[in-house]
């Protein structure tokens, strides 16, 4: 699907591609980096990779080729997140399950319009609109947290950052779920 087709400016594009590339850039940074996090969490770093990857490729226009592929991957990283989430010790179930929805959105995005009843797109950009204000409170909550636990300015980068990409993302994909 190309979510750049008949839409916007080249800001607006690059906008986008800034947002949905910071993302996976931050987490794989964090990856690389997991010794010095005072929060490590290699599958949560992982399936966000995943979704900033793949928003990058919507709005490239790249997952049109690979359609039936991506909403496979989507769909089976989102059930990863969902077992995740009801296994998960307490303060994680919402990191999880905000990851299990936004997967669950790509794999509605990647399917294309004519799999993504009205109420079904209403519904999902309700429930992420609900997980960005999730993450917004567990960012300043915990991210503050997390951000005086870190040794050095870096380190402070890459507890800090990647949480606020998310958000960010999180926002932008409860819009784009929306415009359909």
């Amino acid at each position: 699907m190309d979510m750049t087709a008949g839409r916007g400016s080249p800001v607006l594009l690059l906008a986008q591609l800034a947002v949905f590339w910071a993302v996976p850039t931050l987490h794989m940074l964090r990856i690389v980096a997991v010794d010095r996090l005072p929060d490590p969490d290699l599958a949560t770093d992982a399936g966000h990779l995943v979704m900033g990857v793949g928003m990058t490729a919507m709005v490239l226009g790249l997952t049109s080729a690979i359609t039936s592929v991506s909403v496979g991957v989507f769909a089976a990283v989102a059930v990863v997140f969902v077992v995740r989430c009801a296994r998960a010790q307490r303060g994680h179930h919402i990191s999880n399950a905000v990851i299990a929805l936004g997967l669950s959105a790509m794999a509605l995005m990647s399917a294309g319009s004519q799999y993504r009843p009205a109420p079904v797109a209403i519904a999902m950009s309700a429930a992420l609109t609900i997980c960005a204000i999730a993450q917004g409170r567990q960012l300043t909550r915990v991210g503050k947290q997390r951000s005086e636990q870190a040794d050095t300015d870096w380190d402070r980068v890459l507890v800090v950052a990647p949480h606020a990409s998310e958000l960010v993302m999180t926002l932008a994909m409860a819009a784009m779920v929306a415009a359909g």
